[in-house]
């Protein structure tokens, strides 16, 4: 199965365990969830949430109805994109990423946000902490609080023993992100970097027009090894980021699912999308339905992140994966 469809079918199967979530709201008006931005790679994406939402006791047309404007992730109009959601005056919006929860909160700070993935929300200015936000903005996070970052570099290195150059395309820049939110993940490689003997070179990629003079001075640097992010920036240009590595021969590794593109990157560590979604919807039901405060509730950290391990860039790059590696990888792609 292929990995888009293997995800829609996950989203789409997948169950909610809180029975008291899953009373019907009939009788009461039709909710509108803005939803903010959308996945091209993903057909299914809208129908997915929906049979997540049903699962709720939701059903779509009789309980609630999604507001879009159309923009996609890699979008990098989210002030207008976000004006015109903010306009349409949903009950919620369903915010994937930081920067348009960000681009939102400064629009509205009495639409309840719920962000589905978020960066370091309280150094955004989107919450006072991550137990008690405060605000109009909860929802999911991955990398605050997780360290996850040094464990990039740890996989890297648990692939490739020996390597000591590690080149990383960074592309959660300004202005989507402002330079206090991103400067913990700089300061969380910068000590993973010291603590396994590593030599750093970060380039940031805020455009994909930036694209390819950001990998000229990776290449020139001579890494062994890439660690990829997946801002908005870089989405559109994600091939060549990964491309980049089976050109040099050297592992990779993503933050998050890349659908639809090959080559691959090698490592994929990343917490379960279901699960993000699952935890974002369920916070969506309780503010609507049983009134619950987004400012009550904890902005949450994922219970478990996936590897994944892709024998076939393992193979495009000349690397034999460690058996050590494939027995703790949660899937092996051949």
């Amino acid at each position: 199965m292929k990995r888009r469809e293997a995800l829609g079918a996950m989203l789409a199967a997948a169950t909610l365990p809180a029975a008291a979530l899953a009373q019907s709201v009939a009788g009461k008006r039709l909710y509108r969830l803005g939803l903010i931005p959308e996945f091209e790679e993903m057909p299914t994406f809208r129908s997915d949430l929906s049979a997540l939402l049903q699962q709720l006791g939701w059903r779509e047309g009789a309980d609630f109805e999604f507001i879009v404007t159309g923009v996609k992730y890699h979008s990098l109009e989210i002030e207008a994109a976000t004006a015109r959601m903010v306009a349409e005056k949903p009950d919620l919006i369903l915010a994937v990423g930081t920067s348009v929860a960000a681009a939102l909160h400064r629009r509205t700070r009495t639409i309840p946000i719920v962000m589905v993935v978020s960066g370091y929300s309280v150094e955004a200015g989107l919450a006072e902490s991550l137990a008690r936000p405060g605000k109009n903005v909860t929802g999911t996070t991955i990398y605050a609080g997780t360290g996850v970052w040094a464990k990039y570099l740890e996989l890297l290195q648990a692939a490739k023993p020996g390597l000591k150059r590690v080149g990383m395309l960074m592309s959660y820049t300004p202005p989507g992100h402002t330079r206090a939110e991103i400067e913990p993940v700089y300061r969380e490689v910068a000590q993973g970097a010291q603590t396994l003997g590593l030599q750093m070179r970060i380039v940031e990629v805020p455009s994909p027009g930036r694209a390819d003079g950001a990998l000229a001075e990776i290449e020139a640097w001579k890494p062994e090894a890439l660690l990829l992010t997946s801002g908005q920036g870089a989405w559109t240009v994600r091939e060549k980021l990964s491309g980049l590595a089976v050109r040099l021969r050297v592992p990779s590794v993503s933050d998050f699912p890349w659908l639809g593109i090959e080559p691959q990157p090698l490592l994929i560590y990343a917490p379960e999308v279901v699960a993000l979604w699952r935890a974002a919807l369920t916070y969506a039901v309780r503010i609507l339905r049983d009134g619950a405060r987004p400012g009550d509730l904890p902005i949450q950290q994922p219970a478990k992140f996936e590897l994944e391990v892709n024998l076939k860039t393992a193979r495009a790059i000349g690397l034999t994966v460690p058996q050590s590696m494939l027995l703790r990888a949660d899937r092996v792609i051949q």
